[in-house]
């Protein structure tokens, strides 16, 4: 296997506004799907600890 080239600048630049334009898009869906995840690992916790 061939050891990586270093990125140019050009390319560097273009994969950071490329991600970016991702986060742009669905940022809003991670969040509010790592709250919802969070809330349901919250409410197992306390369930568990309630039931014992």
């Amino acid at each position: 296997m061939q050891p990586l080239k270093s990125k140019s600048k050009r390319t560097r630049r273009m994969e950071k506004r490329r991600r970016a334009q991702f986060l742009d898009r669905h940022a809003e869906h991670i969040r509010l799907a790592l709250i919802g995840g969070g809330a349901i690992l919250v409410a197992s916790l306390v369930a568990k600890i309630a039931l014992g």
